[in-house]
């Protein structure tokens, strides 16, 4: 009986993970596997990528914020936009929609490239965050979905000077994993 019970709650906290419509995570590298970050020396330039993916109903545009944990010596530099976006309203840490010109169907494409700086060897993470009264949306663009928008799912944060993990939100996998 509680091998079912168990069994019962696990499904329940995954539902969201397989529900969700859009992932998004941020990594250092364009190939979207290395989300953390270690201090080597003094003044090192690093770049993130905010990467977003849309399994069956595509996406065309996103919102969301960058948020840094308290580090003094952390700071965001130049944004670069995706060379596909054609119209950014915002920035990153006060919060910035974007468009595509292209719908991305089960492929995963960066909205942004973002510039920062690393001082120290404290640990800290640099979060994603929804818009300003909202939260980190994704638009569909997949036929028979297009004008609808839901919250993506957060993969991961950037993780400073530690290991990366999967977000602990409901809506990932992180939730399951905490409770073994």
């Amino acid at each position: 009986m509680k091998k079912a019970l168990l069994a019962l709650a696990i499904l329940a906290l995954a539902a969201p993970i397989f529900a969700a419509e859009g992932y998004v995570g941020i990594y250092t590298d364009t190939g979207h596997s290395n989300c953390s970050v270690n201090y080597p020396q003094p003044t090192d330039q690093r770049y993130l990528y905010v990467f977003w993916f849309a399994p069956v109903v595509g996406f065309q545009a996103v919102e969301f914020r960058l948020e840094l944990s308290d580090i003094d010596l952390l700071e965001l530099g130049a944004v670069t936009h995706n060379p596909d976006s054609n119209l950014q309203l915002g920035d990153v840490e006060s919060g910035i929609a974007v468009a595509f010109q292209t719908c991305y169907v089960n492929q995963w494409q960066w909205s942004e490239r973002v510039r920062f700086y690393l001082y120290d060897t404290y640990p800290g993470y640099i979060y994603l965050r929804g818009f300003p009264g909202a939260s980190h949306d994704i638009a569909w663009c997949a036929p028979g979905y297009e004008g609808s928008m839901s919250e993506a799912a957060i993969l991961n944060h950037l993780a400073i000077n530690q290991p990366c993990e999967v977000a602990t939100e409901s809506e990932s996998w992180g939730a399951i994993k905490s409770m073994f």
